[in-house]
């Protein structure tokens, strides 16, 4: 039976995001990076009051720069649900699908649904959108690839239809990518500016009136940002990237720097198969069929060498096109980049899916039998995925739960994970850092320590509960 109406495929499309996104959303374990820290974050701006300043461990937070918008989502869920991992969680799962959403409408103005259906199951089935550090963790990138899917099809809408509603659209939504992650948040400009050319034939179209009047509403966007730490922001003597304020550590230090300094933060060795090494481990096995992908798109070029141009330009194409236009720019930028992440190719994903799916149906077109083996991998990655959260769920996250009915208090002593930091200021117990030699018993007291410290006597240390990494927790009775 074939499925004609959009809004079956995509109530299709959501339940089954829904359920990788939700399954175990409040037992998986936090990731002690990004997602703690925004958790804290995030904690500490209710506790504070402060919208505009992050905090953590009650001090002004000089390493997280980004603009605030994350932290706001996070903020406002746990206002409504209460401080806790479905709280933290929930903005990613969220926009997560909306980004599925977007994706698949874009995808579908090629006027085949077959292309926006195997398109979105490709990227259900791997860790292309739903996978840590994006959905199903409380970090940046998933609310960043739902507002630059958004962008994406409002600008693709407005070439292939010419609204200038939907160029003004494109720049809203590019200025809430920028307030989710600074200058990642304009990634899809430089291809926005080359499909828009190769399309258009010239470059008269960046001189149209809807196209000063985006740049400006997304100039707005950002100087709002400037303007509001500039004029609110707060500075430290002690500084994390020892620069003056916000601006200057996400502009130069967290961007510039990282990008170009092979020194930042102890720097990575040169990595020119980035890319290469990313898809392989966030596509499964689907990163090999873009290779055939591309192939088949080059083997098809070779033959209609001669015509090569006026064919990228037709619509039939321009899906195809986009998708490249997308790709390109961001894929070699972090080539030469000095420092990385697998997750900074999240915005491109969704590229490389599209370029796939098509290749995949021209091998259907041809032969039927394709498709069995297609359907096989959907399913089989579909099912890996869902096992795979289901494996990394833990009931009782790091400490358990019940310890924290015990005590009245929390005391620290040395350095502790911002996963752990996270659990104890959810715990809403006052929390106390405390020095070796400078402490007594309290009772009722929870004491965490970190056993590596040097000159730790284990008979100043309470009865020993558990050990968490290598801290020991214990009680004071």
């Amino acid at each position: 039976m074939r499925i004609q109406s959009p809004l079956t495929l995509i109530i299709l499309l959501v339940s089954l995001a829904s359920l990788l996104l939700f399954w175990r959303i409040n037992t998986r374990g936090i990731n002690s990076w990004d997602e703690a820290r925004n958790g804290v974050n995030a904690y500490e701006m209710l506790q504070n009051g402060d919208p505009v300043n992050l905090y953590y461990g009650k001090e002004l937070d000089t390493w997280n720069a980004k603009p605030p918008l994350v932290i706001w989502m996070i903020a406002g869920c746990y206002s409504l649900f209460g401080a806790n991992c479905f709280s933290l969680r929930l903005p990613s799962a969220l926009c997560t699908i909306g980004f599925f959403i977007f994706i698949y409408l874009l995808t579908a103005r090629s006027k085949d649904k077959r292309l926006a259906l195997l398109t979105c199951g490709i990227l259900l089935s791997c860790k292309a959108a739903i996978g840590t550090h994006l959905g199903l963790t409380g970090d940046f990138d998933a609310p960043l690839i739902f507002f630059l899917a958004a962008s994406a099809y409002y600008f693709f809408s407005y070439l292939q239809e010419g609204k200038s509603r939907d160029l003004i659209i494109t720049a809203v939504f590019t200025g809430l990518a920028w307030y989710i992650k600074g200058l990642a948040g304009l990634l899809y400009l430089p291809g926005f500016f080359l499909f828009g050319t190769i399309r258009k034939g010239n470059l008269k179209w960046i001189l149209k009136q809807e196209v000063f009047i985006a740049c400006f509403i997304l100039m707005l966007v950002i100087i709002s940002w400037i303007a509001m730490v500039a004029v609110y922001g707060k500075t430290n003597a002690v500084n994390h990237y020892a620069s003056g304020n916000a601006i200057r550590t996400m502009l130069v230090e967290d961007t510039w720097h990282r990008l170009t300094s092979s020194s930042f933060e102890g720097g990575q060795a040169p990595d020119y198969f980035f890319f290469i090494s990313v898809i392989d481990a966030r596509l499964n096995l689907w990163n090999y069929l873009f290779y055939l992908s591309i192939g088949l798109g080059l083997y098809k070029a070779s033959r209609y060498r001669s015509q090569f141009y006026s064919l990228l330009r037709k619509d039939q194409n321009g899906l195809i096109l986009f998708a490249m236009c997308i790709l390109v720019p961001p894929a070699l930028m972090l080539t030469f980049a000095a420092n990385k992440y697998s997750w900074y190719l999240a915005p491109i994903f969704w590229a490389i899916a599209v370029i796939t799916a098509r290749g995949l149906l021209l091998l259907i077109n041809r032969s039927k039998w394709v498709l069995f083996p297609v359907a096989l991998l959907l399913v089989f990655g579909f099912g890996r995925q869902l096992f795979e959260i289901n494996q990394s769920a833990n009931s009782d996250l790091i400490i358990p739960k019940s310890i924290f009915d015990k005590v009245d208090s929390i005391r620290t002593l040395g350095a502790i994970d911002q996963d752990i930091y996270l659990q104890l200021v959810w715990s809403v117990k006052a929390i106390f850092k405390c020095r070796l030699h400078d402490r007594i018993p309290y009772p009722r007291t929870l004491e965490i320590v970190d056993s590596t410290m040097q000159g730790l006597n284990p008979a100043m240390l309470p009865p020993t509960i558990c050990n968490v990494k290598n801290y020991l927790i214990g009680i004071w009775l």
